[in-house]
């Protein structure tokens, strides 16, 4: 998931790129995603490439899952990109770690599964942005109850990010 918290970004039908939603790409809402041009059609890819997270790509954060009926409809993903001044919300980190791991302050970037992570060591590649803070916010989940699956109220937790530009 993704949500705008501050800055210019304030309405989720705002996009400042969109691309072709590549085929088993499995991209959600809040995923780190990057630009890529194949022959003059722009390819929506979820994270870092395999080798670098390079400082020449276009970065952004996609505002639609890939398998919502508009996408599927239209063939394209929204991405919001890197605006030097919002503050967005995601909750796309790597199984196992809780917002709280990441540091006020903490610079950080994406894996090529699409989620934000701390800067590693001797890293050169690009920012994404800074750690703004974390909070719960409600989320509609599916839970199994006596064998049926039943859809309740609960939290997910977000990590905000100062975005870089």
């Amino acid at each position: 998931m993704i949500n705008f918290k501050k800055g210019p970004a304030l309405s989720l039908h705002q996009v400042n790129f969109i691309g072709k939603a590549v085929d088993g790409e499995d991209i959600e809402a809040g995923h780190v995603v990057r630009l890529n041009d194949n022959n003059g059609v722009v390819e929506v890819l979820k994270g870092a490439s395999s080798s670098s997270v390079s400082k020449d790509a276009v970065y952004g954060f996609a505002i639609n899952n890939q398998d919502a009926g508009d996408v599927i409809e239209s063939g394209v993903i929204g991405v919001y990109a890197l605006d030097g001044a919002s503050v967005i919300e995601t909750d796309k980190l790597p199984e196992g770690s809780v917002p709280s791991d990441y540091a006020l302050g903490a610079q950080v970037t994406t894996n090529t599964a699409g989620e934000i992570i701390t800067l590693p060591g001797g890293f050169t590649g690009k920012v994404l942005g800074q750690v703004e803070g974390y909070r719960d916010l409600p989320k509609t989940t599916t839970i199994e109850v006596n064998g049926k699956n039943v859809k309740v109220q609960g939290l997910v937790s977000f990590l905000g990010i100062k975005l870089a530009s």
